[in-house]
């Protein structure tokens, strides 16, 4: 039986990629629009008057499992091969903060990552959080050896949507602003 493709991320700065060791159960999405609502003299009600969509963010949760002896695949100038749950927690962390060349030091931000989900997504995106839950430890040296990592993030692009693009591709997204390759 073929092991179905698995959700990864990819550091757009470093190159760096991770899979997900198990791809999450679910994936929450959500999309609003920003509406003005001017106020008419006189008049009993107020139209709405299209602002814009705002970014779209995506939450979703990753299981680890040392025991489980499913592989967390990785590549990229920092990472290589197959990485512990430990190296993983360490990564997903280190998503949320800038990298040590970034002269910049009051306007550096964290790299957007890459977000694929096979025939599903394939957007940059800005991690906003990620939230550890250790579940499990080993009784020797009290490492984690069970945790759930949940993401959140929030879709950023330049890249113009409408209702065309976006009936024909969701969020699998042709995005000029991303340029980078994914081995």
């Amino acid at each position: 039986m073929a092991v179905p493709p698995r959700m990864f991320l990819v550091h757009l700065l470093s190159g760096d990629t991770m899979s997900a060791q198990f791809n999450p159960q679910e994936i929450t999405e959500k999309v609003e629009v920003e509406w003005a609502e001017p106020a008419i003299e006189g008049s009993s009600s107020q139209p709405l008057v299209y602002r814009f969509t705002k970014n779209h963010p995506i939450t979703f949760e990753l299981g680890y499992d040392e025991q489980s002896g499913r592989d967390i695949l990785s590549g990229g100038p920092n990472l290589g091969g197959k990485m512990s749950i430990q190296k993983a927690r360490n990564w997903l962390l280190a998503l949320c903060y800038r990298q040590a060349g970034d002269v910049q030091v009051s306007g550096g931000a964290p790299s957007p990552v890459l977000f694929i989900w096979p025939n599903l997504f394939s957007v940059k995106c800005r991690v906003l959080s990620v939230e550890l839950v250790h579940k499990m430890f080993d009784g020797t040296n009290l490492r984690s050896t069970i945790y759930t990592a949940k993401v959140s993030m929030k879709i950023d692009s330049l890249f113009q949507n409408t209702y065309e693009s976006v009936l024909a591709s969701g969020t699998e997204r042709d995005d000029p602003s991303v340029a980078t390759t994914t081995d």
